[in-house]
């Protein structure tokens, strides 16, 4: 399979996507559903999912949540982060997505299209002491199904026409 960096790169990516979503959620106070929403539309999230240099590997999780706030607010983030940001749900959720990302080559808009963030982080248990490939099993599950339900409702509109 093809994917938009190397897998070298990888690692940096999971660790910068849990840290920016854990600084979201428990240094900014965010909504995650919302803040996910803003990374997606602000075009950052794009930028990540190609591989651009300056995003995936040139910046950290909270350097990228700077570049999302100022997107939207057009000024810089005065709030610091506060210390460690590994092993929480938000933090799990911005890892294995990175992951599915990288390894479906699927943007994170596409990605929200199968499942939303929250229920990402809802599945912090039990799946955060799980190998990472049985979160890529569980969305390639829900990929297929959603795609079973679109063709559907495709076929049913075309019959009606």
């Amino acid at each position: 399979m093809t994917h938009a960096y190397n897998e070298l790169y990888l690692g940096k990516a999971q660790v910068a996507m849990g840290d920016m979503l854990h600084f979201a959620r428990y240094d900014m106070q965010w909504n995650i559903e919302r803040y996910f929403d803003l990374y997606i539309n602000t075009g950052v999230a794009r930028r990540f999912y190609m591989g651009e240099p300056r995003v995936l590997v040139g910046m950290s999780g909270v350097e990228l949540f700077y570049e999302v706030y100022y997107e939207v607010t057009g000024a810089e983030c005065e709030v610091k982060p506060s210390g460690c940001y590994n092993k929480s749900p938000e933090y799990f959720a911005g890892w294995s997505l990175a992951y599915y990302s990288w390894y479906r080559n699927m943007s994170y808009d596409d990605i929200q299209k199968i499942i939303p963030i929250n229920e990402v982080v809802e599945m912090y248990e039990p799946f955060h002491e799980m190998d990472v490939r049985q979160f890529v099993d569980v969305l390639d599950k829900r990929r297929k199904v959603k795609h079973g339900i679109q063709k559907l409702q495709r076929n049913i509109l075309h019959s009606i026409r």
